[in-house]
């Protein structure tokens, strides 16, 4: 399936209460072996038909079904009868057929907004983690030029950090440390709910910031240790 607009995928957002009160009313009709409004039918219809436009035809036909829809008739009602076995030429056997169309179009778009749900988290993590990386670089530049300051003190005199410099670097880390366990986070909640299906990045992206998070743990307490002398 091409990548969906966010117009489409909007569109598709509105039509899930409707396909939900479709389920829900043919439900009630199979429960009850009573037919269903032909209104409600040609909703069906016509919302089949605005998805199959929206999306794939091929998909929609794979997932949901597409032969009750191929004739254009006056009552696509009579068509469906027309489709059933002699058998089964019943209410219930009927109202079950609509019933299942409905119910496999709700979840065929349900699937489609939770993968697009999906691949919209993916992409704001990894831009976050861009963000971070991008952060860290500084952060671990803003580093190694403290601690070749220190060094290079330390070998022409006595030398100690000053207060304001070891708040300052306490206070940047503090807020990586929080940047990375929110990012951590977010991971972990993504790996959860894919379940057997997690991306490798979020694999490496969960080991990576835990690492980070270690380095960060260890720069605070060699500060705090260092503020109490």
């Amino acid at each position: 399936m091409p990548k969906l607009s966010q117009d489409t995928i909007s569109e598709l957002r509105r039509s899930l209460p409707l396909l939900q009160r479709l389920v829900e009313l043919f439900n009630d009709c199979y429960n009850n072996a009573t037919i269903p409004p032909d209104d409600e039918i040609w909703q069906l219809r016509y919302a089949y038909s605005r998805i199959s436009e929206l999306t794939s035809v091929t998909d929609i036909q794979r997932w949901v079904g597409g032969n009750i829809y191929r004739r254009e008739q006056a009552h696509w009602w009579d068509y469906l009868i027309e489709s059933l076995p002699l058998s089964a030429r019943n209410r219930r056997e009927q109202t079950r057929l609509i019933l299942g169309h409905a119910q496999r179009l709700h979840l065929y778009v349900k699937g489609i907004l939770e993968s697009e749900e999906r691949e919209e988290t993916l992409n704001h993590l990894a831009k976050e983690n861009a963000s971070l990386k991008e952060q860290l670089t500084e952060l671990r530049r803003r580093e190694s030029t403290y601690l070749s300051v220190i060094k290079e003190a330390q070998t022409s005199t006595t030398y100690s950090p000053s207060p304001n410099d070891r708040k300052i670097l306490l206070d940047s880390y503090r807020h990586q440390r929080t940047i990375l366990t929110k990012n951590l986070t977010r991971y972990q909640e993504t790996k959860a709910k894919l379940g057997l299906n997690v991306p490798v990045d979020i694999l490496n992206a969960i080991d990576q910031t835990q690492q980070d998070l270690k380095q960060i743990d260890a720069n605070i307490a060699a500060l705090e240790e260092t503020s109490k002398t």
